[in-house]
């Protein structure tokens, strides 16, 4: 197995498969779109310029690669709230795990609402990590509940710019 170091680009939800732009190609950049993640990828650290590694049978078959790896610290997340007892970062009693991507566009003030739907419902309120793609902008996360949850962005932001963001949730 070989392996080489790339930048996520975009991340597609429905087919759970990243572009990744390879690193230290020479002058000509590389893009390889519908690179597959391994299961252990934690998918909201899946955003645009998070460092990939990627697992390749040799170095002449990079399409074949996969996302073994994305490397980050948890502190990094912008935020977690949680609403029940377990630990961010799951434990032996995570029962159900849902993730996926959204975005809010800022209005002239720069503030915006999102309600995201999570896939199916949760038995108890989840905990919630968010990681937005820009530097952090300015927002709280409001209400949480088993099938849903809302993100603001408050005033200050620059205005009709798209906020990404990558989310995960777990009980």
């Amino acid at each position: 197995m070989y392996s080489a170091q790339g930048f996520i680009r975009n991340y597609d939800p429905p087919s759970d498969t990243v572009t990744v732009e390879l690193a230290g190609l020479g002058i000509i950049d590389t893009w390889l779109d519908g690179i597959k993640i391994d299961v252990g990828v934690n998918r909201a650290a899946c955003v645009n310029g998070a460092i990939a590694i990627l697992s390749l049978p040799d170095p002449h078959r990079i399409c074949e690669a996969t996302v073994s790896a994305v490397p980050f610290n948890p502190a990094s997340l912008a935020a977690v709230v949680s609403g029940g007892s377990v630990p961010p970062g799951g434990s032996a009693t995570t029962t159900t795990y849902d993730s996926g991507r959204n975005l809010i566009t800022s209005a002239a003030d720069g503030t915006g609402t999102v309600t995201t739907n999570f896939t199916k419902p949760f038995p108890t309120i989840p905990v919630l990590s968010v990681l937005f793609d820009q530097p952090s902008p300015g927002y709280s996360i409001g209400t949480i509940t088993m099938t849903a949850f809302t993100i603001s962005l408050t005033a200050g932001n620059p205005a009709f710019l798209p906020f990404n963001f990558s989310w995960s949730a777990h009980n």
